[in-house]
């Protein structure tokens, strides 16, 4: 068999769930690895994504966020509930999406959802072979409703189980907790399938649950169930009550239907209400003290009480849906088969026919409902007891959940944006991930200007050489000098030789046009100044540049307070420079949403920094109060080069004029890195390096004119500089992975 290459999307479809991201990460690093696929774009809001072209680059995701993917709740992609018709009666989609698959060479695509969901599947699957594109359709299931055709068990619903089953027992212990009675109805999701109320029962299996629960698939009796609550609470005090919110009477009608509103856009109606309608009949009819609970979206999303097994499924289930298409498998879901091996459960995985699954629900088996219809048999416990089984490890910052944040990067038709060196893809980065670590560990990273191939590599062997994260940032002038086209291939070159983790930054952007285009080059990062216009100015620029540098996938260092000195073209005179105001900073970060913020503290530009004479002391009072306004927010130094004495002296013993020139200290650099400072810029001090080293070289050898005669001990040199600045400044050294 001929293998297929092309690029493949996965999507996600439907209501979301706390492991649904697990499977799209298992489809995802899949198909990172497969030689057959050659790139892996996400959809933005599942099918919508694709009719709009609004693709995701998942192979610039950086790898470490990626992974947090198996613990974040919700769709990460973003979801939808989009009907498509059959494309006999109207194709228009289906001609927009082949228009779409040709632009970008997809041939698989991966959709994972629910029963709609493998329609859709279905359907895309077919045209594309009515119009001969050879493209390889695969469903990967998720549904906490647990009602597909086919497979034991969904993803998505063991853990939706195990978070009913302990809200149920710990409503069980509040109910009890008074000496007066209480009624207690708990409206639990299920349009047609009971299999989520069903799981309330796990509670009461153990004590602390439910007396009551009603499936949809027995019709409801108003009476009689009204009946059965006042029979429990007069014998007990108290009675808790699980209700599938799908319901109904005899007639088909939904007893929640008085509170319809709408459809969920698949032709579903929304249910929702019945807990409060139950509870107030109940206080009509018993007197009683009643509360209606409606657990709502909580059951769907709750990753803090996801089933480890759910989750290590639900990656299964993407890991395998890639493995078979590459193997030539379309037009299946696949599925999960139960089994008992050595008296232990086991899941293993099949594959169904995608029409078979497309619009057809399995309900919970009569047999496993009580003949009065009010509860559950042990049979349904022992369905879903393995499946909610481990505690899965979740990451954490703080104390709360540490989630996945992808930056979204749209694909762009004709564009490579993955720097590959065999079989490892080494994307650029942005700096989120580098600056939650130095904020939490209490170290900077360096954020070194480059102009040109010696200086880029003095400073990446040096990086290299110590694991050391890394900033290359480019200004204005820098992209003028050297040409934006190869300034950004050096850099593209320096990670795959590498292999580090590398943040390519724009340094002081003086426009929003300046910003876009070094985004539209790829970028990862930008820096908006904005800090010499008034205040409510600084906002609006650096706010613009945020939209639409966080719609790219990349981060934004805005500026609040004036530093003095020049470089490039920055060019502020003493006078005009000003410290940051703390009392502005959490205004400034919420109503512009950058990631990052410079403040000025006694820095400046250049190698002119103190007065000669007078003691170098930055104003670490303001650092502290800012930190202390903006916890855990990345700050920022800019002008931060220590003018090392002896490039100086070097530079005016070998015709050089640079009286006067001094720098910050050092030690106070690394005191405001164990801060919350988590950038320092370094310029000045790579051009004093290369100058002096070159300076030095003419005049020892006055015949040499071969330029890498000389730039070769001036590279040596910035390596040198460098090294020094990661180990005993900046303390980044072995913190690259």
């Amino acid at each position: 068999m001929n293998q297929l290459r092309g690029a493949c999307i996965i999507g996600q479809s439907g209501g979301p769930t706390s492991v649904i991201n697990a499977s799209a990460l298992g489809v995802i690093e899949t198909a990172l690895k497969s030689d057959a696929i050659t790139q892996v774009l996400g959809a933005e809001h599942g099918i919508k994504g694709v009719l709009n072209d609004r693709l995701f680059d998942m192979g610039l995701e950086d790898p470490q966020e990626l992974a947090l993917l198996k613990y974040t709740p919700s769709s990460a992609l973003g979801s939808c509930r989009y009907k498509m018709a059959d494309p006999e009666v109207d194709d228009t989609d289906y001609k927009r999406i082949l228009e779409v698959f040709k632009k970008h060479d997809v041939r698989y695509f991966f959709y994972n959802g629910g029963n709609d969901s493998m329609d859709t599947c279905s359907k895309i699957s077919k045209y594309m072979q009515s119009v001969g594109y050879e493209c390889r359709v695969m469903g990967v299931p998720k549904t906490i409703d647990n009602d597909l055709w086919g497979t034991d068990h969904c993803p998505g619903f063991a853990s939706a189980a195990k978070y009913i089953a302990t809200s149920m027992m710990e409503i069980y212990h509040d109910v009890h907790v008074y000496d007066t009675g209480m009624i207690a109805v708990v409206e639990i999701m299920g349009r047609h399938a009971g299999w989520l109320a069903g799981a309330s029962a796990l509670a009461s299996a153990y004590g602390a649950g439910p007396d009551l629960i009603y499936l949809p698939e027995v019709d409801f009796d108003m009476e009689q169930f009204v009946d059965d609550v006042k029979r429990v609470y007069e014998q007990t005090g108290n009675c808790i009550v699980a209700v599938s919110e799908g319901i109904h009477y005899k007639d088909g009608r939904f007893v929640s239907e008085a509170k319809v509103a709408a459809n969920d856009g698949f032709g579903h109606a929304q249910l929702g209400g019945l807990a409060a309608l139950l509870a107030e009949i109940l206080k009509r009819e018993t007197g009683a003290k009643v509360r209606g609970i409606e657990l709502n979206l909580l059951q769907r999303c709750g990753a803090h009480l996801a089933s480890k097994t759910d989750i290590e499924e639900s990656y299964l289930a993407g890991r395998v849906a890639v493995e078979s298409a590459v193997h030539g498998i379309s037009d299946k879901m696949i599925g999960f088969v139960r089994e008992v091996v050595g008296g232990q459960y086991c899941c293993q995985t099949k594959l169904i026919p995608l029409a078979d699954v497309a619009n057809t629900e399995k309900k919970v088996p009569r047999k496993w409902i009580n003949a009065a219809g009010n509860g559950v048999e042990r049979p349904f416990i022992n369905y879903v007891l393995p499946l909610i089984q481990g505690e899965p490890d979740l990451p954490r910052q703080d104390s709360l959940p540490r989630f996945c944040h992808l930056k979204k990067i749209l694909a762009k038709k004709g564009e490579n944006y993955l720097i590959t060196k065999g079989d490892v893809i080494m994307p650029l980065v942005t700096s989120k991930e580098m600056f939650e670590k130095a904020y939490h560990g209490g170290y900077a990273i360096g954020a070194f200007n480059v102009n040109n191939m010696e200086i880029i590599q003095g400073i990446t062997e040096a990086a290299a050489d110590l694991k050391a994260p890394l900033i290359l940032q480019v200004s204005k002038g820098a992209r003028a000098y050297a040409n934006r086209t190869y300034l950004k291939k050096l850099v593209e070159a320096a990670v795959i030789e590498t292999g580090l983790p590398i943040v390519l930054h724009l340094d002081h952007g003086d426009s929003f046009e300046t910003c876009r285009s070094c985004i539209e080059d790829g970028f990862t990062s930008v820096m908006i100044d904005a800090s010499s216009k008034p205040f409510a100015e600084n906002i609006a620029i650096t706010r613009q540049v945020v939209e639409y540098a966080h719609d790219h996938g990349v981060v934004v260092e805005a500026e609040l307070g004036t530093l003095a000195g020049i470089e490039d073209e920055v060019m502020v005179s003493a006078e005009a420079s000003s410290y940051t105001r703390p009392e502005e900073v959490e205004e400034f970060v919420a109503k512009t949403g950058c990631d990052s913020l410079a403040i000025a503290i006694g820095t400046s530009h250049g190698a002119y920094k103190f007065k000669p004479g007078t003691k170098p002391q930055l104003r670490f009072d303001v650092l502290e109060e800012v930190s202390r306004r903006l916890p855990g927010f990345p700050i920022v130094l800019h002008g931060s080069s220590s003018v090392p004495q002896e490039f100086v002296e070097k530079i005016n013993r070998y015709g050089g004029s640079m009286p006067g020139a001094i720098g910050v200290p050092e030690d106070q650099l690394r005191r405001a890195a164990a801060l919350s400072v988590c950038k320092i810029n370094i310029d000045s001090d790579l051009r004093l390096a290369m100058t002096a080293t070159i300076r030095q070289y003419f005049a020892e050898h006055p015949a040499d004119f071969d330029p890498r005669q000389y730039l070769k001990p001036a590279r040596a040199a910035i390596k040198e500089m460098v090294a020094h600045k990661i180990v005993n400044v900046l303390g980044c050294d072995g913190k690259a992975f």
